[in-house]
């Protein structure tokens, strides 16, 4: 079962050589946030990850709050021009309280991704926003679930509604991982492949 890191600015510094050689096999670097924040260290993670084989995509943090679905997917196209990823986009939705009306948000954001890259993003979220977001179908290519039960750096059991399964189970975010200065999320994938774009 693949184990999948996730990154950002607030990780500080990653040694990418040695996150491979502990036995990661793929990561999700964020990318952007909203319409105007662009994560500073993604392109040079992107970079470092590719350069010691590790496969990576990337993740955009949502505020659906503030701006209209369209607007945040311009940005993150803008910030993918000439970026090769090997993975999915995945989109965060987890900021604030959940409304009712993020369920269209999601799918819109969803369908702008298809419209423009040819494949629907990740969705990522975690089991009472969802609730919150009254989703009755699911959205995008499959479920990043993040579920912690205990918390404790091992996998417990989750639910899925409305989707049937999910693709990926962030089980912690407090891994100690070699290579990473603080704790990283960690997840769990079935398998790769539903993440890859071709």
């Amino acid at each position: 079962m693949p184990t999948v890191i996730d990154i950002s600015n607030v990780n500080g510094a990653v040694d990418w050589n040695h996150v491979r050689g502990a036995g990661i096999n793929a990561a999700y670097i964020k990318l952007s946030e909203g319409v105007t924040f662009d994560d500073p260290e993604s392109i040079r993670h992107a970079r470092a990850a590719r350069d010691a084989g590790v496969p990576f995509g990337f993740y955009h943090f949502a505020r659906p709050d503030n701006n209209e679905p369209e607007a945040e997917a311009a940005h993150v196209f803008r910030r993918l021009d000439g970026l090769e990823p090997d993975l999915r986009l995945a989109l965060d939705m987890e900021q604030g309280n959940p409304r009712a009306s993020y369920a269209d948000w999601a799918h819109r954001f969803s369908q702008a991704v298809h419209g423009r890259l040819g494949y629907y993003p990740v969705f990522y979220s975690y089991g009472p926003y969802i609730e919150g977001m009254g989703l009755t179908s699911a959205v995008g290519s499959g479920l990043w679930l993040a579920a912690y039960g205990r918390n404790d750096g091992i996998e417990h059991p989750f639910t899925v509604p409305p989707w049937q399964r999910a693709i990926m189970h962030q089980f912690s975010s407090r891994c100690r991982v070699v290579g990473c200065g603080s704790f990283v999320d960690l997840s769990h994938a079935s398998s790769l492949r539903p993440l890859r774009m071709h």
